[in-house]
């Protein structure tokens, strides 16, 4: 108590010392102003680290997005190739079961003329006939 009393002698009249503000008040004062400023200065950091944290999160979102639509441009150029190939093959199956039926339509009648040359009987002397001997006039 005793160190006390004697620090409150030399730190009292200077604190208390003023015209019409004590010192220790301007002090108070002082401190608050400065916790004040403090206090906007963090609330200004945050509001500003809230906005770039936002902004960033919009950009990103943008770019997914912009990364999606490329992604779908891509499927969807995919997807009309294959129907392309598609009709294509589809086409060309049309066209070989069409020559298929028409090449068997040929190999029929062919078979029939050799039928038919078969079925004719060969003279004895193993002469050719006129009919046989025109065909063959007319082969070349």
């Amino acid at each position: 108590m005793i160190a006390f009393a004697s620090i409150w002698r030399v730190i009292g009249p200077i604190l208390t010392f003023g015209v019409t503000i004590p010192v220790w008040l301007i002090m108070a004062a002082y401190f608050w102003l400065m916790l004040g400023a403090t206090i906007e200065q963090r609330r200004a950091v945050q509001s500003a680290v809230q906005e770039l944290v936002a902004g960033a999160e919009i950009e990103a979102a943008r770019a997914t997005a912009e990364a999606n639509e490329k992604l779908r441009l891509a499927a969807e150029s995919r997807t009309q190739e294959a129907i392309r190939r598609a009709e294509a093959a589809e086409a060309a199956n049309r066209d070989f079961a069409l020559r298929a039926a028409q090449n068997a339509i040929l190999a029929q009648s062919l078979q029939d003329d050799i039928d038919d040359l078969l079925s004719t009987p060969v003279s004895g002397d193993c002469a050719v006939d006129p009919d046989l001997l025109d065909r063959l006039h007319n082969a070349r």
